[in-house]
């Protein structure tokens, strides 16, 4: 009679993400760049609230606050992210 030899279950290495690990982590990028977009939106909304001149005054022109509100803008460095 043939027994074949016992197989050891082999363990993933210590380094490897566990499943709830690695759907937390899912998770946590997706409310991320949920919370990213809703930042983006309340910017452009009120940038969009300012007058033509008022933007001017700011040194930015209509077109560019979709741009400006993603951190996209040209000549913008961080004021998607001081809240403009």
């Amino acid at each position: 009679m043939y027994v074949a030899p016992h197989r050891q279950k082999q363990q993933p290495p210590a380094h490897t993400l566990s499943n709830r690990q690695e759907f937390k982590m899912f998770v946590s990028q997706i409310l991320a760049q949920i919370r990213s977009y809703l930042r983006n939106r309340e910017t452009a909304n009120e940038l969009s609230r300012l007058s033509d001149r008022e933007l001017n005054d700011l040194g930015i022109r209509r077109f560019e606050i979709d741009s400006i509100a993603r951190g996209r803008g040209h000549g913008n460095q961080g004021r998607a992210s001081k809240g403009l």
